[in-house]
């Protein structure tokens, strides 16, 4: 068996909000060290034919000993669903017919970000229970260093034995966070066994000074650590983003120090 890792939720320049080539992307993280990546672009952009230039690319740009896996990220109204291992575009008629159709496509069918929308999802939680797992750590809107007790929390409510906790880059730029990442054991490197292991909930979520399962289980003191951190990144990214408005409308750019160091704090560094 080989200990293999990799990332899920980044967008390249397939999506209206990526500023990188695919290969530049995919080349940044094989040199850091990572298997796979699974590219979710968002589907506004996404008609047939981008969808298969998209498709065509990530399966040229795969190599024996790296794997780029197609997917992508769908919005309605206040939710989003990221398909991962998608090969075509899906139309669908609501929340409940995206996640079957992502599931007939062999996709796995996860929440993006819940923390985006404030967990207002009282209306939807029957239909989210057959979703394949959500983003319990989304880096873009959880900063990098613990995932969201609160996603979390939500985890649990949906909890059945075939719903598992995801932790997604929401990567748009290089110099973003490469954590945290996935860390699974396959026979060989596939898109196949790559995908089976994610759907079964066989793989741990790592960054560097943590390691988690995939159901997420907390003990209490980890649960409290995770509160205080997570309200802590809240404190310091409104500090920072109160001081970086000031600037803006004194007509200047932030000092280089304070945002070296919210690259530090919040989510951006490697």
């Amino acid at each position: 068996m080989r200990l293999i890792k990799g990332v899920i939720h980044v967008h390249s320049q397939y999506s209206y909000d990526g500023t990188l080539p695919l290969k530049t992307i995919k080349n940044y993280f094989k040199e850091r060290g990572f298997n796979f990546i699974i590219f979710t672009e968002h589907e506004n952009k996404m008609g047939d034919d981008w969808i298969d230039l998209f498709v065509s690319e990530c399966k040229s740009a795969s190599e024996e000993d790296f794997i780029i896996i197609p997917g992508i990220e769908f919005k309605y109204e206040d939710i989003e669903i990221l398909g991962l291992n998608l090969n075509k575009n899906i139309y669908y008629n609501g929340i409940k017919d995206l996640i079957k159709k992502i599931k007939i496509n062999n996709g796995l069918a996860v929440l993006a970000h819940p923390k985006k929308y404030k967990y207002n999802f009282k209306n939807n939680l029957s239909i989210l229970k057959e979703l394949n797992g959500i983003e319990i750590w989304n880096c873009r809107y959880d900063g990098r260093h613990v995932p969201r007790v609160h996603s979390i929390k939500l985890l649990n409510l949906l909890r059945n034995e075939n719903i598992f906790g995801y932790a997604g880059l929401d990567y748009h730029y290089i110099g973003e966070s490469t954590q945290p990442y996935h860390q699974l054991y396959v026979k060989e490197l596939t898109i196949q066994e790559i995908m089976e292991n994610l759907k079964n909930g066989n793989y741990n979520i790592i960054n560097n000074n943590l390691e988690i399962d995939s159901r997420a289980n907390l003990t209490f003191s980890m649960y409290i650590i995770f509160l205080f951190k997570n309200y802590l990144y809240l404190f310091f990214k409104f500090i920072f983003l109160l001081g970086e408005n000031f600037f803006h409308r004194l007509g200047r750019p932030p000092p280089k120090f304070m945002v070296q160091l919210a690259r530090k704090i919040i989510y951006l560094n490697t």
